[in-house]
């Protein structure tokens, strides 16, 4: 992310309509992975319980309307939440091997708590306030407004390959319009798959409220569980009292 020259130079339209292949790539992992936790969740709902049922409905949610395209830009972003999670398995193997409130727990503890905080509520907040402000513009967007300005070499290729070129009996598959969005690059492959320029209009409210009532709902559990864990990390390594 911090080297994507791509991703540096995207407007909040692109943001919010836009598609990268590496984007997209990092969604499909993640929804599959949190269409396996939801499963899990529902099946073991007395172990894991309504909080964890919820974060993966939510996260499912979220990473799979990137597919739309909508806000595609966000998915590398909050998939950093999971930067904690090691750290959390760690500390329940560290429990299951006999080794509570050893010197390895706790440095493992401090280590969790350290990137569950920076992870989850600072970047976490701070990226989830950006994406608030970029549906706030789409939902406001007059429908005038131009997402994307083609440049004359795209232009020019897509006019060599463009279906008016050929017959419908040449063209039966509509590879033309494949190989112009395979070779689309800087702004009109980012915004590929908007119809165009006239067709952006103001996103659903259902849409926005969907993924941003979702992230609120990870947000909150995170601050939460954040809590809890301060409390078992505290009770792992709290002195007994004296008799």
């Amino acid at each position: 992310m911090a080297v994507d020259d791509e991703r540096k130079g995207m407007d909040w339209k692109e943001r919010v309509w836009g598609y990268t292949g590496g984007g997209g790539m990092i969604q499909a992992f993640a929804a599959g992975y949190f269409l396996w936790d939801l499963q899990i969740c529902l099946r073991y709902f007395g172990v894991f319980g309504i909080g964890l049922l919820m974060h993966a409905v939510a996260a499912l949610i979220v990473f799979s309307l990137g597919f739309r395209p909508f806000v595609n830009f966000y998915g590398p972003t909050f998939i950093l939440y999971e930067l904690s999670s090691p750290f959390l398995n760690f500390h329940w193997f560290f429990d299951k091997l006999q080794m509570t409130g050893s010197r390895a727990q706790w440095y493992n503890g401090i280590l969790l708590l350290a990137s569950f905080f920076c992870c989850r509520l600072l970047w976490g907040t701070y990226q989830s306030l950006r994406v608030y402000q970029d549906c706030w513009a789409a939902l406001h967007i007059q429908n005038t407004t131009s997402p994307i300005l083609p440049s004359s070499s795209s232009s020019s290729f897509l006019s060599l390959i463009s279906p008016s070129t050929l017959s419908n009996d040449d063209n039966p598959t509509g590879i033309p319009e494949m190989l112009a969005q395979r070779h689309m690059t800087g702004k009109e492959g980012i915004m590929r798959f908007q119809p165009s320029p006239s067709s952006i209009a103001n996103i659903p409210t259902w849409l926005a409220l969907t993924y941003l009532g979702s992230n609120v709902v990870l947000n909150t559990l995170n601050f939460y569980w954040f809590g809890k864990m301060i409390e078992t990390v505290k009770k792992r390594f709290r002195a007994p009292p004296s008799a």
